[in-house]
């Protein structure tokens, strides 16, 4: 099994699942700068406290990103890397947190 993804989709669903892991370290390291009561949930935060807010929405949209492009890497291109299954299982548990929090949001 090779380790770094061939195809184009593959590539970027890397990229994408990077840059989702250092907008939620950014958003979550700007926690301290609000003294605001956090909302409930992800739009809640994001209308609250946008500093944390911005950067955790665009870090899901990122991992959702990945998500659909590691399943276009692997299904369409046949791109079997270990770095193309990660952003693919990372982004899936990202898409199933979304589900339950627009399911679950009150």
């Amino acid at each position: 099994m090779k380790v770094v993804p061939v195809s184009t989709f593959g590539k970027w669903s890397l990229y994408f699942i990077l840059a989702m892991v250092i907008l939620i370290i950014v958003g979550t390291l700007s926690v301290n700068l609000y003294e605001v009561d956090p909302g409930t949930g992800l739009m809640g935060d994001l209308i609250n406290r946008p500093l944390v807010g911005f950067p955790n929405v665009s870090g899901v949209l990122c991992g959702l990103v990945a998500f659909v492009l590691g399943l276009l890497a692997i299904i369409k291109n046949k791109d079997r890397s270990l770095l193309v299954f990660v952003p693919t299982v990372l982004g899936g548990l990202i898409f199933i947190f979304l589900i339950g929090e627009l399911i679950g949001a009150e």
